[in-house]
This record gives structure tokens, sequence and C-alpha cells, in this order.
């Protein structure tokens, strides 16, 4: 189309009735309009504010039905001024939108126009039942997780479902997650079938949607097909092949049994660890022997003699027994290897009973050098005689007492440090101690691994003990006690009574 005939036709549409105007759109060459129609159908029919009043309609008529879908769920009565307000912006907006396919202005959608509107009814529509989608999985999953929750700590308490709501919620998420997917391929469907059956779609929704029967739409008419509490409403999206349940769509899309499936099975699972948790008893067996053979070796050693190895490998023998029972404890589900998440509450019973054992090593051990010190005080006290000496004695072991007891609080102090240190950072404490142990990186522990990590005489026990925040080292334990403090307060005492 020329220049002239374009300068024509603006001159004609600066002043004319819609007579006049419907007879200059119809002058215009054929090929010239279908290429104006084709131009107007690949853009927005309008913009504010670069966003289309179509666009801005959906927009609202979303607020309005997530306002009402939430107040369903919540049990609680919807605002009605609010969505008459919301009802009538969308009706202003769609008056807006309809002004805007109404190219030559002649207050008529006509067939070509309709044609266009029609097209970006689809885009919108495809994105109004994206955001809808999005907003009614959001509530859902909101009040299950609420729900779940709740469960939870009836169950085991606010510690039992902090620590466990997270895998349920994943669990949850990962499902509407794929009924997401599910809908983008339905929709995008939809729209390949609706470009596909355009002309034949178009012409049967201008015919359910043209009650007056004049070939176009006025805009009560449009309002009326765009209007969800309207028959024709529903009718005309069927028609288009653009209808859009949102329940109908939620239902077919998530799969609530799998949901059901995966949430029982946690369930099952949370009850199962709760169960274990705090409660090792093969474990404890495990470290009775590991400290009876401890104890074996620190009385040769302070005795000056040999240590009796047959009975050392016979105890080594029954702590392996014990260990091979502990695997099997915590192996929940029989499949002969212990997961991430049974390996987190096995890492805490091996704290736990870890720090039982290291005790009473302390304690053992302290008491063990506190009466060959007695004894040894008592020797010396003898050779110098007299009341004095015998007056002594006692003064000695309340003065050796007093310190090993402050050697015992500040091992408890440091015992108590290292829980706590252990508790917050746990999750990658446990990641890496499974990481340690985990030799052929399967994500799971088998008996050989687990046998492996608990063997003292292996690398990785030690590795694992100073991730997890446990030390068996005699020495360190003794080091707790100021020896230098002791003997310089027995040496005031014997100097004093000597």
């Amino acid at each position: 189309m020329g220049s002239g005939a374009s300068s024509s036709i603006q001159e004609s549409l600066q002043d004319s009735s819609v007579h006049k105007l419907r007879t200059v759109w119809e002058a215009v060459p054929a090929q010239s309009r279908e290429k104006l129609l084709r131009a107007l159908e690949s853009v927005p029919a309008s913009r504010e504010d670069s966003q289309s009043a179509l666009q801005k309609a959906f927009q609202v008529l979303l607020e309005s039905m997530e306002k009402s879908l939430a107040a369903a769920m919540s049990g609680v009565e919807a605002d009605e001024e609010q969505l008459i307000a919301l009802d009538a912006e969308y009706k202003r907006l769609l008056t807006d939108a309809f002004a805007c396919h109404d190219v030559n202005s002649t207050r008529l959608l006509e067939k070509e126009e309709a044609t266009v509107f029609f097209s970006h009814l689809l885009a919108e529509r495809t994105a109004f039942a994206q955001a809808m989608y999005a907003g009614i999985a959001h509530t859902m999953l909101k009040n299950m997780k609420d729900d779940i929750k709740k469960a939870l700590v009836e169950t085991g308490g606010e510690e039992t479902a902090l620590r466990n709501l997270p895998k349920a919620c994943r669990a949850l998420e990962e499902e509407f997650e794929k009924s997401e997917d599910k809908l983008r391929a339905a929709l995008a469907e939809r729209d390949a079938d609706y470009h596909k059956n355009k002309a034949e779609k178009d012409a049967a929704a201008m015919l359910l949607a043209d009650v007056g029967g004049d070939g176009c739409l006025c805009l009560d008419e449009f309002l009326k097909m765009m209007d969800p509490a309207e028959d024709v409403c529903t009718q005309f999206m069927e028609t288009l092949g653009i209808y859009y349940d949102p329940v109908d769509v939620m239902t077919e899309m998530v799969d609530m049994e799998s949901v059901e499936r995966q949430l029982e099975h946690i369930g099952k699972q949370i009850a199962l660890q709760e169960a274990l948790k705090g409660s090792a008893p093969y474990l404890r067996k495990a470290f009775d022997v590991s400290l009876e053979a401890a104890l074996v070796g620190l009385q040769a050693s302070m005795e000056g003699r040999e240590v009796d190895e047959t009975k050392i490998s016979n105890l080594r023998t029954e702590y392996r027994d014990w260990l091979r029972h502990a695997f099997m404890y915590h192996d929940t589900t029989g499949t002969g290897k212990l997961d991430k998440d049974i390996t987190e509450i096995f890492f805490s019973n091996l704290l736990s009973e870890g720090c039982g054992f290291m005790e009473c090593m302390f304690q053992t051990v302290t008491g063990k050098i506190m009466y060959a010190m007695k004894q040894s005080i008592a020797q010396q006290l003898e050779m110098l005689g007299g009341e004095e000496a015998v007056r002594a004695l006692p003064l000695a072991c309340r003065a050796l007492k007093a310190e090993f007891k402050k050697a015992k609080r500040e091992f408890k102090a440091k015992r108590a440090q290292v829980v706590d240190d252990y508790e917050a950072n746990k999750p990658q404490r446990d990641a890496e101690a499974l990481k340690l142990a985990d030799t052929d990186g399967n994500g799971n522990l088998d008996l050989e691994e687990f046998l492996r990590m608990m063997d003292p005489s292996d690398p990785v026990n030690g590795s694992l003990c100073k991730i997890i925040g446990l030390s068996f080292d005699a020495e360190a334990m003794i080091a707790t006690i100021d020896m230098e403090v002791v003997v310089k307060k027995l040496e005031e005492i014997m100097l004093h009574h000597s």
C-alpha cells in the first residue's frame, strides 16, 4: 500500500461516522488488510505501561480466584466487597481490551478482529493457567506442610519435626514439580491443536458468542463470553479448546496416591529412626568390650608385665561380633546397607555411646593413677614415721582427690563442648564422616565399610573420631590433670610434716 493510500485513510479517519469508517476499512486492498491483521496478531493488543489490558484483566481475575481459594481452604468467608471490586476492575479492563481490538472503532469486533483477539486470548489464557496452577499448588503445599508438621510434632515433638520436615516437604515439592511439567506439556499440546485448527475453532467460538447472529461481537456479548460466572464463558473456552478448571487440572496432574505412598513411607522411616535414636544396645555392648580390652592393656602397663594377647584377641573378636549386631540393628531396610538417613542416626548414637566410653575410660585411668599415687604417698609418709605422718596421709589424699575432681569437671565440660559443636554442625560432620567411610562412593555403608570405620587399628577410624569429635587418647585424658599442681601440693604437705 503506497503513501498516497495511507494519507487518504488517515484523512478519512479524522472525522467520520462508523459507516464511513467501515467503508474506508473495506476499501483497503485485501492483501494489505491481511498484512495489517497479521501484524496486529503478532503484537499484544494494547499496552498500558508495556502491559496489555487483556493481560492485566487476567491478573485481576487471578487475584480474585486466589483470594476465593485461600478463604475456602482456610475455612473463612471471603471478603465479598473486595471480590466485587475486583470483578468490576476485571470488566473495566476487558472493556479496554475490547476497545483496543476494535481497530476500526465500530464498537464491534468483526470476524477479522475477533480472530486476532482469540489468538491473544490463547496466549494470555495459557499464562493465566500456569499462574493459577502455581498459586493453587503453593496454597496446597503450604497447608499440607502445616499438617505434616503438626503430625510430626504430635509423633515426636518439635525436634523430630524440625529434623524430618524438610524430607517430607521435599517429597511433596517433587510431586508438584512433576505436575507442573505435566501441565506445561498439556498446555503446549493444547496450543498446538488450536493453531492447527484455528480457523475451525475460531468460527465455532464466534458462532457461540455471537448471540445476535450478526457476525460481530458487541461489548455485551464480549463481556459475557469472558465472564467465568456465565455458562457461555465455559462453552466458549471449551470450543476454543482452552477451558481450564483449576481443581480438575490439579486432580488430574498431581498423583495424590503417589504423594500418600511417599508420605507413608517417610512416616515409617521416621518411626524407625526415632526408635533407633538414642538407643544403640549392641553398640554399647561393643564399647563395653572395647573398654575391657583397654583396661587389660592399661593394667598390664602399670604393673610392668606383658599383655595377655590371647585375651585381647578374644575381646577383639567379641567386639566385632557386637558391631555386626549393631549394623543389623541399624539396617532398618534389611538391604545390608546403611543409607544417609540411618548413618546420621548412627553417628549420633556413636557420639553418645563414645562419650560414655570415654568417661568410663577417664574415671578408670584417673582412678588407677590416683590409687597408685596414694600408695606411693603412704609409703613415703610411712618412712617418715610418727603421728605427724599419720595425720598427713588424709590431707595428702584430700589434696590429690580435689585436683582429680577438678580435672574431671574440665573433662566433662570439654566433652559437652564437643557434643554441642557436633550438634551445631551435624549435617556437615555427618556428610564428611559418610564420605570418609563410604569407600566405594555409593552413598551407603555396607558391613565391610562399617567394620573398618569402627576398627581402632584402621586409619579410617582415627579420622572418623576426629570428625565426630571422639578421642580415645589416654595420654590426652591424663593431661587434663595438672600433675605439677598435684606434686607441688604433696611436696608442701610432706615438707610440713617431715
